[in-house]
């Protein structure tokens, strides 16, 4: 209960003598709820409830559906996110660009006429050297 009372007044940016005064109790005695040498007693503890606008069950912290908001990712989490990602994506397009272009190789060099033999070897050739770029990019841009 000390820690929450604790982090409950610097979340509402109150001094321990303003909290003191709202609540009509010294300082000295928000100081030993907050180290932890006394608790508040009942009508404190709802008169906490009503300062910070929270039912007693989560000032209590016995709330079912009391749960602490997650904290934000930082910058470099969501890059490292879109990083993987953006990696998860190429690393399934490039073995089917190989296998589609093995296939070609196999399959169809006897059967297709040249010129498309040789425009489907350029493009899986593109296609190939723009995913091997894209990774250099992405561990260029987003060191680990």
């Amino acid at each position: 209960m000390d820690e929450r009372l604790r982090t409950l007044r610097r979340q509402h940016q109150l001094t321990q003598q303003e909290l003191a005064e709202k609540l009509q109790v010294s300082r000295q005695t928000v100081s030993n709820w907050k180290n932890g040498r006394s608790a508040p007693d009942r009508v404190n503890i709802a008169e906490l409830a009503k300062v910070y606008q929270l039912p007693l069950e989560t000032l209590l912290g016995t709330s079912v559906h009391a749960k602490p908001a997650p904290p934000a990712p930082t910058e470099q989490e969501r890059h490292m996110t879109l990083f993987v990602v953006v990696l998860m994506f190429l690393s399934c397009i490039t073995p089917l660009a190989a296998i589609l272009s093995l296939f070609i190789v196999i399959s169809w060099k006897d059967h297709l006429p040249r010129r498309l033999y040789r425009l489907a070897a350029v493009i899986l050739t593109i296609l190939s050297s723009v995913n091997v770029i894209l990774i250099i990019a992405l561990i260029v841009f987003f060191p680990f």
